[in-house]
């Protein structure tokens, strides 16, 4: 039961970054296609675009965390004993942990305190753009605490301590 959730976040959320990813190429090259073929821009495409790049940003960064593929998380794993390799793993999602909650907590301050500020182009409340950040910490936090308790339940299963 609780798989069929995850999988089912998961796809939202994977199906959610391809849209965002998608709607900044479609931006990009409707302002390219507006400029070249009808010398007229188009004057929200390079701020949904722009906005568009943050979200995706920021959803690609708690599904990395998810999938584990943080760049910083590869470096050292190949120099740490296997006996070790739990314990390194643990400590990284800590360090993650820590680190999407200061975004979340900023993130929240920051949202807080612009949202009386609007875009220039679409006219659309800076606190918007801001949430994703702590709306980001806190999936983080929760994708972290999951391959946390993943991981020690597979140890478990094979007997080791913890």
């Amino acid at each position: 039961m609780i798989k069929r959730f995850w999988k089912i976040v998961d796809t939202i959320i994977d199906t959610i970054l391809a849209v965002g990813t998608l709607g900044i190429v479609v931006m990009c090259m409707s302002e390219i296609i507006a400029r070249n073929l009808f010398r007229t821009s188009i004057p929200w495409s390079g701020e949904a675009a722009r906005y568009l790049f943050v979200y995706v940003v920021f959803i690609g960064a708690f599904v990395l965390t998810r999938d584990r593929s943080f760049i910083c998380m590869d470096i050292l794993k190949t120099k740490v004993p296997a006996r070790f390799l739990f314990y390194y793993n643990l400590l990284l999602d800590i360090l993650v942990v820590l680190f999407a909650a200061v975004m979340l907590v900023s993130g929240y301050r920051l949202a807080v305190e612009n949202r009386m500020q609007v875009s220039a182009a679409m006219g659309l409340p800076k606190n918007l753009v801001y949430a994703v950040m702590p709306v980001s910490g806190f999936l983080i936090i929760v994708y972290s605490l999951r391959n946390m308790v993943e991981d020690v339940v597979a140890r478990r299963k094979k007997g080791g301590e913890l």
